[in-house]
């Protein structure tokens, strides 16, 4: 047994051999005990274990899972979050990876913090990547940070209270600098991280075909909506103003020899300059809307969008208009 959680009124064992349910009649007593196995998948770790809203998520050399309350049945069952998700690359975790990935959650945000690191030979709890799941939206997105011999994450942890329900500085990161101990959260003005280095965003979209592999298409015109962050002006110069490009990517290309890579483009396009009325004007619109010409032809298409240093880059989504090529 690795670690021992409550769920409601049972008692979770956490075992390397699977996952098991303590119970009684109604309620845990000592002296009205009944032992239920709800799965063979075993946990891996004790620090892959956390507690969420009606339920628990943990982590297993098979994947990543959660147990929660079946609606029919009424018992705890365990399903994977993974599967058909990231499971390919949660695979290519060598087990000492997975055994020292931890975890935490932001119940503000519902999301589940897996940090570990990326060598495949660590044996340390030095943590230089996270892969945040979404459980509103069930969906994974990661995060990279720098970790150094004398500057690395060993431990995060959600606290219980912030100065706003929805608070991004909710998860703190438990950070070795050099010498010291220090404790660090996430910032919306500061772009570097804890040890002085900036991680550049960028988004790569999955294989696009409409469900049809075999005709060839093109995309003339794709449009993207991004949200506004210009906080003022500063002779007639905005304030905090975003940078994001596009490139169009067709036919499962990986390289710019194939001549599939289209041009890079600036996406976060004003429709027209906005003459500020004072230094805190700020943009008249919440959301940026460019349409971009693309060129290229195929029978996929991939978008990868890349932001610059030191500019914020919050897309909200795309459009992309489709022709297709010929007659099958």
């Amino acid at each position: 047994i690795l670690k021992l959680e409550i769920m409601e009124n049972a008692l979770v064992a956490f075992a390397t051999n699977g996952i098991w349910e303590i119970t009684g009649q109604g309620y845990f007593a000592a002296d009205d005990i009944r032992v239920r196995k709800i799965t063979n998948t075993g946990a891996i770790s004790a620090i892959g274990v956390i507690s969420i809203e009606n339920g628990i998520v943990y982590t297993s050399t098979q994947g990543l899972y959660a147990l929660s309350r079946d609606e029919r049945t009424g018992q705890i069952i365990s399903q994977s979050l993974s599967a058909g998700t990231i499971q390919t690359y949660w695979n290519k975790l060598s087990i000492t990876q997975q055994e020292h990935t931890f975890l935490t959650y932001d119940e503000s945000k519902q999301r589940v913090w897996f940090l570990f690191n990326s060598s495949v030979t660590n044996t340390e709890y030095k943590y230089d990547t996270a892969l945040i799941l979404d459980l509103r939206i069930k969906a994974f997105f990661k995060y990279n940070f720098t970790a150094q011999d004398n500057c690395f994450i060993f431990a995060a942890s959600s606290i219980s209270e912030a100065t706003q329900p929805d608070e991004y500085r909710k998860i703190k990161f438990f950070i070795v600098d050099g010498t010291e101990i220090k404790v660090a959260d996430m910032s919306d003005t500061v772009f570097t991280d804890f040890c002085g280095d900036e991680q550049i965003p960028y988004l790569l979209g999955g294989y696009d075909n409409l469900g049809d592999f075999a005709r060839r298409r093109y995309s003339p015109t794709i449009y993207t909506y991004m949200a506004s962050t210009i906080t003022g002006y500063e002779r007639n110069a905005p304030i905090g103003d975003s940078s994001l490009t596009m490139q169009a990517r067709w036919d499962f290309a990986t390289d710019t020899d194939t001549g599939k890579y289209g041009r890079s483009q600036q996406v976060y396009r004003h429709t027209r300059h906005q003459i500020p009325s004072s230094s805190t004007d700020t943009e008249h619109y919440d959301v940026v809307v460019a349409r971009n010409k693309v060129r290229g032809t195929g029978r996929v298409l991939q978008l990868y969008f890349l932001g610059e240093a030191g500019k914020d880059a919050h897309i909200l989504g795309y459009s992309i208009h489709y022709q297709g090529i010929g007659t099958i």
